[in-house]
């Protein structure tokens, strides 16, 4: 069973990847394709059957009589065998008058969508032509009608997102549920907060979840959100971490310092010691044998959200951090405020409403004047540029120290805001002299506070 549910996850990693790569290359670079004989081949194969009914694909986008019946026929089948199994090619054929069924050669993603185009094309070309028929004596009834035309044409080839049938995804939803629960008896459901004690809280950051990690200037926002990409890498994960401030090769200089436990200022400066020198060039030696981390630095001009998730559908990321809010760009007509809302919820919509791809995100935010000088007390509604923030995100986290622990180099985390767990509190400890290295000392109470304020108070 373990074997058929990997074998089912990289299968669908390899239909979409397919996808994306055609719809990539100019449709004038195609083979000519018979797209329905190509839909008609899959059918015989459960796991691309369930891909194309969750996709959308009905009957009504088939053109041809036999390939109409087939479809029918075959999600019948599908659906009488509790969508366990899907006709063999010998009961397509038996079934269904004159049908030919050859070897599939494209993904089922690359089929559904080609079908569903040209299903639109075809009643968006009737349609226009029906309306060029009175347009001119009567434009406002027939732009009223054009409109509605095009709205239900919009609607029966759109992508199923955001819905569930339950009878007819029940098998979906079945394997979801197990792959849910292998997750949860390995420890976590989602990618790593940096430490065990947080996910234990939390559950991680689930596929689709909007993390916001905020904090004041140089408190150590960036800092814990590589304490997260190192997590990841170290349990064979892959992390894409967009750099929107800093370079790339000082973000991999402070990664590598985190990994290494090395002193991050003295490896900046050029003055390693031996000992130092020899921990950083094995841990860069052992990073083959770790996930895999990519720093990118997209130009002015590149910072949307729409292309950093071309990006990322590129990479196929299992968590993707982004530092930080503040330079991400949308539509210049905007206040800055307005510009960060944008942002957000496309942000949040781009990473969660298409089932085939959604990504753990974290995305990093600074807080205004206020927040940054509140210290233990700051809140959600001190996050800087938009209160989007707090409306859209799954959880919003908070980095903060008072005069005490800044010269201490203790860091209270507190979870301000979460949509699924209860808010939190917790004592971590940052080095960055003598070695770069992040630790968690404890799980505060609500009215603890560390021995320093206790003391001051």
């Amino acid at each position: 069973q373990e074997q058929d549910k990997e074998r089912e996850v990289q299968t669908s990693k390899s239909w979409n990847h397919q996808a994306n790569c055609l719809t990539r290359k100019k449709r004038s670079e195609l083979p000519s394709v018979d797209l329905e004989n190509e839909a008609v081949a899959l059918l015989t194969n459960r796991d691309a059957l369930a891909k194309m009914w969750s996709l959308g694909l009905r009957a009504v986008h088939f053109d041809r009589l036999d390939t109409k019946a087939a479809f029918e026929f075959a999600t019948k089948y599908w659906r009488d065998s509790s969508f366990e199994t899907a006709p063999t090619k010998k009961a397509l054929q038996d079934n269904v008058d004159s049908i030919v069924i050859k070897d599939p050669e494209e993904s089922p993603v690359y089929v559904v969508n080609e079908l569903k185009r040209k299903y639109a094309a075809r009643l968006a070309t009737k349609a226009i032509l029906e309306a060029g028929e009175t347009i001119r004596s009567d434009p406002q009834d027939t732009i009223s009608k054009l409109s509605d035309a095009l709205w239900g044409i919009r609607v029966k080839t759109k992508e199923r997102k955001n819905s569930t049938d339950l009878i007819s995804d029940i098998q979906v939803r079945r394997q979801k549920y197990e792959a849910r629960a292998k997750r949860a008896e390995a420890g976590i459901l989602g990618e790593s907060l940096g430490f065990d004690e947080i996910d234990e809280m939390t559950s991680g950051i689930r596929p689709g979840e909007l993390v916001v990690l905020a904090a004041g200037q140089k408190v150590g926002k960036t800092w814990y959100s590589l304490q997260i990409a190192k997590r990841a890498i170290e349990q064979h994960h892959s992390c894409l971490y967009f750099t929107l401030e800093m370079n790339t090769d000082e973000m991999a200089d402070r990664f590598e310092a985190l990994l290494s436990e090395v002193s991050y200022n003295r490896l900046d400066k050029g003055r390693l010691t031996v000992k130092e020198a020899k921990a950083l060039y094995d841990a860069q030696e052992n990073e083959k044998n770790l996930g895999k981390i990519q720093f990118i630095k997209p130009q002015f001009g590149d910072r949307t959200v729409e292309n950093m998730i071309r990006i990322a559908k590129d990479f196929e990321p299992d968590i993707m951090i982004i530092d930080q809010l503040s330079f991400m760009e949308s539509n210049r007509g905007m206040s800055r405020s307005e510009q960060a809302a944008s942002v957000v919820l496309e942000l949040k919509s781009a990473i969660s409403q298409d089932e085939d791809w959604m990504v753990p995100t974290v995305l990093l935010a600074q807080f205004n004047r206020g927040g940054a000088n509140a210290g233990e007390n700051v809140e959600a509604t001190s996050l800087g540029l938009t209160s989007e923030l707090e409306r859209t995100a799954d959880s919003v986290i908070a980095l903060s120290q008072s005069k005490e622990q800044r010269a201490s180099n203790a860091i209270i985390l507190q979870i301000l805001n979460a949509r699924r767990y209860d808010l939190g509190k917790f004592l971590l400890k940052r080095e960055l002299y003598e070695k770069t290295k992040f630790t968690f000392i404890k799980t505060m109470n609500e009215n603890e506070v560390d021995s320093e304020e206790s003391s001051k108070n």
